[in-house]
């Protein structure tokens, strides 16, 4: 499994909601390979999300998508300044949970 860590600081919460809302309604479900998702935004705004696919190989698909490019254009105006992206490509899970979890981190 490939997840991949993206940080940045958050100048708009409800957008960024939103359209992470969509993402998971219009684009997810033809997102070859994805298996889910969970973020969230800290009291001092800070973003946090951790995205899922079964390889890099369908990551590396997925954001090479034409409307995954244009959904990424409009969830930058979001944050404020650089946002950071980890990958790892050796990843497990050990949770049931949820496929896409949004969560209020403390």
């Amino acid at each position: 499994m490939f997840i991949q860590i993206i940080q940045g600081k958050c100048r708009d919460a409800d957008r960024l909601h939103q359209l992470s809302d969509e993402w998971r309604e219009t684009l997810g479900p033809t997102a070859g390979g994805w298996l889910g998702g969970t973020y969230g935004v800290t009291d001092d705004n800070e973003f946090v999300g951790v995205v899922r696919f079964e390889s890099k190989e369908a990551a590396a698909r997925n954001s090479a998508r034409p409307e995954q490019g244009a959904w990424w254009q409009k969830m930058q105006e979001c944050f404020e300044g650089e946002v950071t992206f980890h990958d790892c490509d050796n990843a497990s899970s050990s949770s049931r949970a949820a496929p896409t979890t949004r969560a209020s981190c403390r």
